[in-house]
């Protein structure tokens, strides 16, 4: 992947967004975000992995929304209950397997809170 800018979209500040592009494009149009630095947003994902990560975040998402919660506390509450460190709590990290168990996780507890409700 390359490091590319984009016009179409910027960062707060005005600067075009900078994010990771397939080598092959236009044959191949996979992208990944980036920091304004150019650091990756997360780690990059094949299609599968990308879906999974999706379908985390829709879960996750609607707990959030659900419960009230601000995105950094609902990410304290993930860590402790995936048993990992803070800083190593992310979806944009995690792998297909690692998606897998937010989403039951998630799935748990906004059952549990529908029952209380």
């Amino acid at each position: 992947m390359h490091l590319r800018e984009t016009r179409r979209f910027s960062y707060a500040n005005g600067k075009p967004r900078k994010f990771w592009g397939c080598s092959r494009y236009p044959d191949c149009r996979t992208v990944h975000g980036a920091h304004p630095d150019g650091r990756p947003l997360g780690v990059p994902a094949n299609d599968a992995g990308k879906k999974a990560r999706i379908a985390a975040h829709e879960e996750f998402d609607a707990m959030i929304k659900e419960r009230g919660w601000g995105r950094t506390g609902a990410y304290v509450w993930l860590s402790r209950k995936m048993q990992l460190p803070e800083d190593r709590c992310h979806i944009g990290q995690f792998d297909e397997q690692q998606c897998a168990r937010v989403i039951e996780i998630v799935q748990a507890a906004r059952k549990r809170t529908r029952k209380t409700a």
